[in-house]
């Protein structure tokens, strides 16, 4: 299990960029122990918690923190958890301001709480940035603005991909010129 791991972090916190261990520590504290530290002021107001984060909790931050838009089954296939655990970690990081809940039910998503901006598009792997454009698909299509708004790739770039996923099944295009729209394959 990740828990189990010896510095207490999980292996997708543990593969963060720099930047990305710099964002965790600068808004749910350092290391894997989750402890927030800080002395108050503006520091607090930008941190949403000062309780502990538990390990799981920082690699969902993170996903989020890449500009994936999460749902029960993907942090759960994603991070190797049940969909219990996966649930529960999403509904602590909303319950703590972290993260933003919308729909209900199945159709349920989370997204990073606004003013906890996502990373820009050409910083995210060729692989994740896939993962973000199908994820966003599955709420019931997805447009070539809305891939560059959530990614922060150019047209072209945004263009590339779709067609990538597209040529291999994965999604379908829909509708032409203004109107397209690409949904699951």
């Amino acid at each position: 299990m990740a828990d189990a791991l010896p510095e207490g972090e999980h292996p997708l916190v543990a593969e963060a960029s720099p930047e990305e261990r710099a964002w965790l520590a600068e808004h749910v504290g350092p290391g894997g122990d989750g402890s927030a530290g800080g002395t108050g002021g503006a520091e607090a107001r930008t941190r949403p918690t000062a309780d502990r984060l538990a390990v799981t909790d920082r690699a969902v931050l993170l996903l989020a923190r890449r500009g994936e838009v999460l749902t029960t089954a993907g942090v759960a296939t994603t991070l190797e958890l049940s969909e219990h655990k996966a649930r529960s970690a999403l509904q602590r990081l909303r319950d703590r301001g972290l993260l933003t809940q919308e729909g209900h039910l199945r159709g349920t998503t989370f997204v990073l709480t606004d003013g906890l901006a996502p990373l820009a598009g050409p910083r995210l792997a060729h692989q994740q940035l896939r993962k973000v454009v199908l994820t966003m698909a599955v709420r019931g299509g997805v447009t070539n603005e809305q891939v560059r708004e959530r990614t922060g790739l150019g047209r072209l770039d945004a263009l590339r991909l779709l067609g990538e996923l597209v040529e291999e099944g994965r999604l379908v295009r829909r509708g032409s010129r203004r109107g397209t729209y690409y949904s699951l394959g």
